[in-house]
């Protein structure tokens, strides 16, 4: 039979005290799912790149 584990015991065995190092990794994550949606939200909404940072004002760069 499967053996079910807690989540808190599980993330207490990865978790290595590295607090800064965690902290880095969630906000790198946090920015890839922000990027992510406002990617498909792009695409919904039938525009390119270009015509969404116009839209949000924001600098194309370059």
């Amino acid at each position: 039979m499967t053996e079910f584990h807690d989540w808190a015991d599980i993330r207490a065995d990865l978790h290595d005290g590295d607090d800064e190092a965690l902290a880095v990794e969630r906000a790198r994550t946090e920015a890839w799912v922000s990027a992510f949606h406002l990617a498909e939200e792009r695409k919904r909404l039938g525009l390119t790149q270009h015509q969404m940072a116009d839209v949000m004002g924001v600098s194309r760069g370059g």
